[in-house]
């Protein structure tokens, strides 16, 4: 490539300061992510003292990443990858994009990514189309609660030994990622979507 670089770096090659970490499921539409960020965005900026959505700054993998060499970027543990940095560094917090079905809460990753949250004490939202969960309708809000609820019932699917050992580097890791993170999932958004409350505090 004339660009070995991600994305991102291109567009801003001396960086800029992460506003809001994106969670999200790789197999969701992308206009429909780029939707939901743009809506969430439209109803914080001016409380995250912006003078338009488009200068709220979301950090998402895809972009972030140099997908040219991916598996140098994501580092030998989650704890030294960028994931886990940009996470820890985010000025807002993290979201979680959601569709009916709540795929993230049956990817390893993003499960990671809720537990890590809670550890940073960073505040955690999920956002459908619409923007905030809140605004989600009624049947939409059931779909996904049920679907979270599944996660303690089975495990999580579509997860190859490669990606659990990326996530975890040890057999002891392997269990927390696989308990803990579920159980902080279940445990602080089912209740949240339930009640179509879309901010989640870890406090």
């Amino acid at each position: 490539p004339e660009f070995a670089c991600c994305f991102s770096q291109l567009l801003n090659p001396h960086g800029l300061e992460v506003d809001i970490f994106v969670s999200h499921f790789w197999g969701h539409p992308f206009e429909r992510t780029v939707r939901a960020l743009s809506n969430y965005a439209k109803t914080v900026y001016k409380d995250l003292g912006k003078e338009s959505p488009d200068d709220v700054v979301f950090w998402i993998c895809l972009f972030a990443l140099n997908q040219h060499q991916a598996k140098e970027e994501v580092g030998s543990t989650p704890e030294e990858g960028p994931f886990n940095a940009a996470l820890k560094k985010a000025r807002y917090g993290a979201v979680m994009v959601l569709d009916g079905r709540a795929e993230p809460m049956w990817r390893i990753w993003c499960l990671y990514e809720v537990s890590r949250a809670k550890e940073f004490n960073q505040a955690f939202r999920l956002i459908v189309d619409d923007g905030d969960v809140a605004k989600a309708s009624a049947s939409t809000l059931e779909e996904i609660s049920a679907r979270c609820q599944a996660v303690n019932k089975l495990q999580v699917e579509h997860v190859s030994e490669e990606e659990v050992d990326q996530v975890c580097a040890t057999h002891a890791a392997r269990t927390h990622a696989r308990t803990h993170a579920r159980t902080h999932a279940n445990g602080y958004l089912c209740g949240r979507i339930r009640g179509g409350r879309a901010h989640i505090s870890f406090n």
